[in-house]
């Protein structure tokens, strides 16, 4: 659901927030590794500065392979200069990520995201628990703004007892 769509819902006949978890498979990733995260943004490379949301991609990519690509994934090569080419993104990427560079190209995606689902699904059981309605949306939620600071408060308590390390949480 698009950004913009989500203004638009109402729970209980109340505006609503949308809580989100942000870096969150990065975040996991590194938490499953045992790793501090030590970035502002997981996605802000040096030397791939404003490719933001290609490294994104890219990184996801890596994730969920289980050796070394050869080429840019599919998707991905709009977000960079057509000179750039996927090694270099590639060392970049594992060059900034060093910690858990053995986790990249290993096929560990399905299990971080299999951890990302565990998270989100206490949360709501969490929320349903204490008679919050949330709608899921990914790694994010909605509920109507007057529990928005609660829901923020146990997104955040789960994330740490679940991964082990801090989240960082965006409202819109």
């Amino acid at each position: 659901m698009k950004n913009d769509m989500r203004k638009d819902i109402v729970i209980d006949g109340m505006d609503t927030v949308t809580l989100d978890y942000g870096q969150m498979i990065a975040r996991v990733l590194y938490g499953h590794a045992g790793k501090p995260f030590e970035f502002q943004d997981a996605y802000s490379v040096p030397g791939l500065e404003g490719f933001r949301s290609g490294v994104k991609k890219v990184f996801s990519a890596m994730l969920y392979s289980n050796s070394p690509l050869i080429r840019m994934p599919q998707g991905c090569r709009e977000f960079f200069p057509q000179k750039l080419k996927y090694d270099d993104v590639a060392g970049k990427i594992i060059q900034h990520h060093h910690q858990v560079a053995d986790f990249l190209h290993a096929g560990v995606g399905p299990i971080l995201t299999y951890q990302e689902s565990n998270i989100l699904i206490k949360v709501l059981t969490n929320l349903i628990d204490l008679g919050i309605t949330a709608l899921p949306l990914h790694d994010a939620v909605v509920v109507a703004k007057e529990h928005g600071e609660q829901t923020r408060s146990i997104m955040l308590s789960v994330f740490r007892e679940v991964v082990g390390i801090e989240a960082i949480i965006s409202s819109e």
